[in-house]
């Protein structure tokens, strides 16, 4: 019996491209439906993983423009313009600056992170993987 076909670097890309579009596609719906200044914090992915659906988000609701979508950082990560630290994210919700969807690494040492489970709604990541096969 032959072995199967073995997959290519690019391949694999497609397959995260794809997987991440379709998690941002189950965020983007819940989302939308909790209305303006929602915030919510989306858990349980590997950095990668959290920065590319992050990423597919931001594409998906860019023409909205209603959702802000940024990755937790620890404290020395630095300021970019899809990345926020957790003061920042505490600094954003009081200002009550819009709605937003922060991706929180499962692998980030953050104290200060564990202050946003109060006030920020929770997307469990790993449990938006079975919703896909659902």
């Amino acid at each position: 019996m032959d072995d199967p076909p073995a997959t290519t670097s690019a391949d694999d890309d497609s397959i995260r491209r794809i997987r991440a579009e379709r998690l941002a596609d189950v965020i983007a719906a819940d989302s939308g439906a909790a209305g303006a200044g929602h915030m919510v914090r989306v858990n349980h992915l590997d950095r990668d993983e959290a920065r590319r659906v992050g990423d597919a988000l931001r594409r998906l609701v860019h023409a909205a423009g209603s959702l802000h979508v940024a990755l937790l950082v620890g404290q020395g990560g630095g300021h970019h313009e899809t990345t926020m630290t957790t003061d920042r994210a505490v600094e954003f919700r009081n200002r009550k600056a819009g709605s937003l969807c922060l991706f929180v690494p499962a692998n980030l040492v953050d104290a200060a992170a564990s202050s946003l489970g109060n006030s920020f709604a929770e997307i469990n990541g790993e449990d938006l993987y079975g919703r896909l096969l659902a």
